[in-house]
């Protein structure tokens, strides 16, 4: 479990960013007719529309086509990737940390920020002048969402994420290294804004978010017979389906490289600091001999023991896990017989010639980054034997 998990307060500024920005995609991008956008309820929009006429403006003045968004409130977990455990800090913290990218990091702290995935339900109201406006938005909504239920990714939209007083003014102190700092947030584009909402200064990191929609049903809602006081009115409701990735906690670790354990059942090694962990038992193998004389050609097999002599580690650095081709890193004594050596990574043993080789005469070793999965801050590790029998 991360040291601390931190519930994100402030996510209603992330989905004000979301309807705001989805608007403006409607009414810059997708139909740059509208002459207003709004957002709010379907009574909201034609008040508006109202106060409009009321305040005697010229009547050549655009007012119409505008756009109304309509957030509705019901928003649910998504189904599948929604409902995974690491995706509630009460369930699966530990995991989350490790499936995003972290927010910041160095050699003692790792900070990441957790993702869950909501589905929910907008509504769409546009009004236009005529019949013939009317007829080219639901044509290009059709166009655009390939129809209805059909996922598509219109745009990302940009917002921030408010850092708890907790996380930014954090003091990692560790009283066996001696370590004792304030983490250095500058040099991750964290600023303190004011916030609109709360009203208060807070420290902000901007971040960029991918939603997926679908148009799940349109619905003519024009009224096309006025009176004496009343023009026809042309309006086209549409109802969208989104499903979108909302930060929801933040899980402090601290002192995560020692923490990063993986076990191997067959040599019962770990990657691990502390020193009552065992390394693995002397092993039994087989060695041939070929025998050749004027007539024939025999072989004879002998069993002889391994006895373990000392294990060596290799923290795999950012380059080395961005490598197309294959690293490729000195060895700490040089192996004579590749039978001496066993190596082991996160994804358990490697064998010699498919995941690696010794090369120079046994001081080097070269891994295959096409068989071997490479992530910053793995660690492999190098068992050292020597032959007795």
């Amino acid at each position: 479990m991360p040291t601390n998990v931190h519930h994100y307060q402030f996510i209603h500024n992330c989905f004000g960013d979301f309807y705001r920005d989805i608007l403006n995609w409607f009414g810059d991008t997708l139909y740059p007719r509208f002459q207003e956008k709004v957002i709010g309820t379907y009574d909201k929009a034609i008040q508006y529309l109202e106060q409009k006429a009321a305040l005697n403006r010229e009547m050549d003045t655009p007012i119409l086509p505008m756009v109304a968004l309509n957030p509705v409130g019901e928003i649910n977990a998504a189904e599948g990737l929604g409902k995974s455990f690491w995706r509630y800090p009460n369930l699966g913290a530990g995991l989350g940390s490790k499936l995003f990218n972290p927010l910041y990091r160095d050699n003692n702290l790792m900070i990441n920020v957790v993702f869950a995935r909501f589905t929910g339900e907008i509504e769409l109201l546009m009004f236009f002048r005529s019949i013939y406006e009317y007829l080219d938005m639901r044509v290009l909504m059709l166009q655009t969402f390939g129809g209805y239920e059909r996922r598509i990714y219109p745009s990302t939209f940009s917002t921030f994420l408010i850092l708890p007083t907790e996380v930014y003014t954090y003091n990692y102190s560790n009283e066996y290294t001696g370590a004792n700092y304030q983490l250095d947030w500058t040099r991750y584009g964290v600023e303190q804004e004011l916030v609109k909402s709360t009203n208060t200064n807070e420290y902000i990191y901007p971040c960029r978010i991918k939603p997926i929609f679908y148009l799940q049903s349109m619905s003519d809602a024009s009224a096309r017979y006025g009176g004496t006081d009343k023009l026809a009115e042309y309006k086209l409701s549409s109802t969208l389906i989104y499903e979108i990735e909302m930060p929801v906690y933040i899980a402090v670790n601290t002192n995560y490289l020692v923490r990063s354990i993986y076990f191997n059942i067959r040599f019962g090694s770990t990657y691990s600091a502390y020193p009552e962990e065992s390394p693995p038992e002397n092993i039994e193998s087989w060695r041939t001999k070929w025998l050749s004389s004027d007539d024939s050609t025999a072989n004879i097999m002998w069993k002889h023991h391994l006895e373990f002599n000392t294990r060596y580690y290799h923290v795999v650095t950012e380059s080395e896990a961005d490598s197309t081709a294959d690293i490729t890193f000195d060895l700490p004594v040089q192996v004579a017989n590749k039978e001496l050596l066993y190596v082991n990574s996160s994804d358990g043993q490697l064998n010699y010639g498919d995941h690696y080789r010794l090369i120079n005469g046994g001081r080097k070793i070269t891994i295959k980054v096409d068989r071997v999965t490479l992530v910053k801050d793995m660690i492999i590790e190098l068992y050292y034997y020597k032959f007795i029998t």
